[in-house]
């Protein structure tokens, strides 16, 4: 690692270094490729959370008295 870089890291605890890894990327492109056309025997499928049903309410206030409907 660089000198300046080092003393990035010791003051911040990240460091960026740009370019480091560009050879590979070409690489890692093809594989992931590869995998997702042909996923081996390791393959799961994570697809994302469903968002939680959502309930709305209406609450209404006259005076000193409120009313929560549920159904709108």
């Amino acid at each position: 690692m660089l000198k300046n870089e080092h003393e990035l890291f010791d003051r911040d605890g990240v460091v960026i270094i740009r370019g480091l890894f560009k050879d590979w990327i070409p690489l890692l492109e093809t594989g992931v490729k590869e995998n997702e056309q042909n996923p081996g025997q390791w393959f799961r499928d994570y697809p994302p959370p469903r968002k939680p049903k959502v309930n709305f309410g209406l609450i209404i206030v006259i005076g000193n008295e409120f009313m929560l409907s549920t159904h709108l």
